[in-house]
């Protein structure tokens, strides 16, 4: 590499396969004008993943992370990760351009994270507007793809890492945290990235169930588990529309 990246994209995976490739294959046009770096920490197989990236280019960088969780993957690779900016990019979506994320984070020294929308299965879907108030995630959830949002390098060490204890709601539990600290957030009107279809985060009572843990964090019984029963009952009513 010939200048510091100015954006680390980073991604954790079970084992490489052609989704990792695909993802790979986007951001350099995501990251456009921008220099960047795409750290993969890796948990089974570590020694195959020339055979989907092939080449080691010089931006990539690899971490053998054996027998990693996800949470622990994404945690191993954002500590490797060396631009001022970092992004998640997971195996199988597509960043189609990360540039106003990094541009809004650039002009807007006070802001912690910035997020756009998404395109999931060929439809629009648009982050809701900041500043998101902790009341806000506690009714209605994220409001924003962890797929479409970029932080400053340190902010882990400020708001907190991926949690093991989530299988499905570890990104919840630490933009919820962030949110609920004071994180100044930025959003942009861009199409960020496209994101694969769901697959945990799709079981309806497992993802309500572990959003519930999150929300317990931070508040008592009485208020999470009417929260929580909403959810369901808008996750079910948003699948009957959908059929």
């Amino acid at each position: 590499m010939t200048s510091s990246p100015a954006i680390s994209f980073y991604t954790t995976v079970l084992r490489p396969d052609q989704d990792l490739a695909k993802t790979h294959a986007t951001l350099a046009a995501a990251a456009g004008e921008f220099p960047y770096e795409h750290v993969v920490a890796v948990a089974e197989k570590f020694e195959t993943l020339p055979e989907f990236i092939p080449g080691r280019p010089p931006n990539l960088k690899l971490v053998s992370a054996p027998k990693s969780s996800i949470s622990e993957g994404f945690n191993i690779a954002i500590r490797a990760c060396s631009a001022p900016l970092i992004m998640v990019a997971n195996a199988g979506d597509r960043i189609l351009d990360a540039t106003p994320l990094v541009r809004v984070l650039q002009s807007q020294p006070r802001a912690d994270f910035a997020y756009g929308d998404i395109l999931l299965n060929g439809k629009r879907v648009g982050g809701r507007p900041s500043p998101l108030a902790p009341w806000s995630l506690y009714l209605h959830g994220m409001g924003f793809c962890h797929g479409a949002c970029a932080t400053r390098r340190d902010f882990h060490d400020r708001y907190g890492y991926y949690d093991p204890a989530f299988r499905i709601s570890m990104d919840f539990a630490v933009f919820m945290s962030a949110v609920a600290r004071g994180a100044v957030m930025a959003k942009v009107p861009d199409l960020i990235s496209d994101i694969e279809a769901p697959g945990n985060s799709s079981q309806r009572l497992e993802r309500t169930l572990d959003n519930y843990r999150v929300i317990r964090r931070h508040l008592p019984r009485s208020m999470a588990l009417p929260i929580a029963a909403k959810w369901l009952l808008a996750s079910w009513l948003g699948e009957l529309a959908r059929k």
